[in-house]
């Protein structure tokens, strides 16, 4: 997490960026958690939780493309 700030900092010049990451700090770090998890270690995830990671991955992708007025290529 701490790196995508750092990134995101250096790379796009818009305080909402910033802000928007360290108030969903919990969302990345749980998403990255689940990313390892599912990756290295045999766990399912329930679908209540998958839906949550997807919803929460979906509001960033809405929010970085008002943000930053770019379209982004993604599989919604």
């Amino acid at each position: 997490m701490e790196t995508l700030i750092k990134r995101s900092r250096e790379a796009y010049y818009k305080p909402e960026v910033y802000d928007y990451l360290l108030e969903n700090e919990l969302f990345f770090d749980d998403l990255t958690d689940a990313y390892f998890t599912a990756r290295y270690i045999p766990k399912v995830f329930s679908k209540n939780v998958a839906e949550k990671l997807l919803d929460g991955y979906k509001n960033f992708l809405r929010f970085i493309e008002k943000t930053l007025n770019e379209k982004l290529n993604s599989n919604r």
